[in-house]
């Protein structure tokens, strides 16, 4: 059975859906600035899984996202996110 969503409801998930190029590079910039404090290997590599998501997600080349990623470059990451942003 399908679920009746109310006016209220709907327009949150119709602005949710609208906006999730932003919330996805908000999502990006965070990581960003993450990666660049994470003081452990294992936090950096939950970070990159995560940065890996958003990016295969996103509208980037798919050729550098995989070189930003196989690199691990924080930098190249941010000036990516900045220029798509």
């Amino acid at each position: 059975m399908a679920k009746q969503y109310t006016a209220h409801q709907q327009r949150l998930i119709r602005n949710y859906y609208r906006n999730l190029d932003a919330i996805r590079a908000q999502r990006l910039q965070e990581l960003v600035t993450e990666l660049w404090l994470a003081g452990t290997a294992k936090r950096r590599d939950r970070l990159w899984a995560r940065a890996q998501e958003l990016l295969e997600k996103g509208d980037a080349p798919p050729a550098e996202v995989e070189a930003i990623l196989a690199k691990r470059d924080v930098e190249a990451l941010a000036w990516l996110v900045g220029r798509d942003a």
